[in-house]
């Protein structure tokens, strides 16, 4: 999976409706508020995504699909 935004962000729902493990994994990781500085940097620089924004956007769809 890559630590742009952009591509998790739409592909996210698509990857925990058919089970994707690794996506579940990433996904529980950064709605706890854990983010490498290499995702915060390229993901505020190049996205103007704060981390604030991921945690809840990924929260928000693992309720979404337990």
């Amino acid at each position: 999976m890559t630590k742009d935004w952009r591509r998790v962000h739409s592909f996210a729902e698509i990857l925990l409706k058919n089970n994707d493990a690794e996506a579940r994994e990433i996904l529980q990781r950064y709605a706890s508020g854990s983010f490498t500085t290499e995702e915060i940097d390229q993901n505020e620089k190049s996205n103007s995504v704060t981390p604030n924004q991921i945690q809840t956007f990924s929260y928000s769809l693992l309720l979404k699909y337990k």
